[in-house]
């Protein structure tokens, strides 16, 4: 059984479901969420007071992936061009920040992954949130349409079967609060450099050097009234993981995020 299969916001469960949660779905859903805000707590007290000891090693080696073979650059190159026509452009700099923050984690956290699968589907991630994807009729789960691009992009790019779900394995997980290693270092990955980006979970593991690095390569552009703006309307897609969300409340926890816009 491949990594995820089966579980809820696996690529095999997503493209089964279309991404409609049923009752059995919440409890674990919810249970994350609390697991992933609790253990922030922690870091975001002893962050404000100065007691935490954040990464300093950022460079420019986390922007992109290193150059690699041929099928893997035009990946990268197919995914930059769909990436900056994302709408509201708001979107184009979470992406690329989410990979930054992601490769960042991964140097700090020494976990091997294969970054361009890991930049293609941070990227991509949030393709079907953008205006210019969202077709008359969108599936229950945004994520099915950046799972689709990506797929589309790694195929034709000549990467094998393996390496392409891989990448849309990542996309479609990166919406469950906790996202395990064995699902997938890249999924885990981009999970949580979004996460970092929309909620602030890990910002306090950072110095402010480092933050104030990334931040200032990819401005917010008032991220936060944005991220509030796209779960309002995904609030119109019930038994979508983003309308519990949305039902949850995480709009205030956007806002209380640790960055100024």
């Amino acid at each position: 059984m491949a990594p995820g299969e089966g579980r809820v916001g696996s690529l095999a469960w997503t493209r089964e479901t279309k991404g409609k949660l049923v009752p059995r779905d919440y409890p674990p859903l919810v249970g994350q969420l609390v697991l992933v805000l609790g253990k922030g707590v922690p870091e975001r007290i002893l962050g404000r007071f100065g007691l935490l000891r954040g990464f300093r090693e950022v460079s420019e080696r986390h922007l992109r992936p290193p150059d690699e073979d041929s099928a893997s650059l035009k990946a990268q190159d197919e995914a930059e061009k769909l990436c900056r026509r994302l709408t509201p452009s708001f979107l184009i700099g979470h992406s690329r920040r989410t990979y930054t923050w992601a490769s960042i984690l991964a140097a700090r956290d020494r976990i091997a992954v294969d970054h361009t699968v890991l930049y293609v589907a941070c990227l991509l991630h949030d393709v079907g949130l953008s205006e210019a994807h969202r077709g008359p009729a969108p599936p229950a789960c945004f994520t099915l349409v950046g799972a689709k691009q990506a797929r589309r992009i790694c195929l034709s790019a000549g990467w094998p079967e393996e390496r392409s779900r891989k990448t849309e394995e990542a996309i479609t997980l990166h919406m469950n609060p906790q996202v395990r290693r064995r699902d997938g270092a890249e999924a885990e990955l981009l999970s949580r450099g979004s996460q970092l980006d929309v909620l602030g979970i890990g910002f306090w593991a950072l110095t402010r050097g480092a933050r104030a690095w990334v931040l200032g390569r990819f401005p917010r552009e008032a991220a936060k009234e944005g991220f509030a703006e796209l779960f309002r309307r995904e609030h119109h897609h019930p038994g979508s993981r983003a309308h519990l969300y949305s039902r949850l409340g995480i709009r205030w926890l956007i806002r209380a995020a640790p960055f100024d816009d």
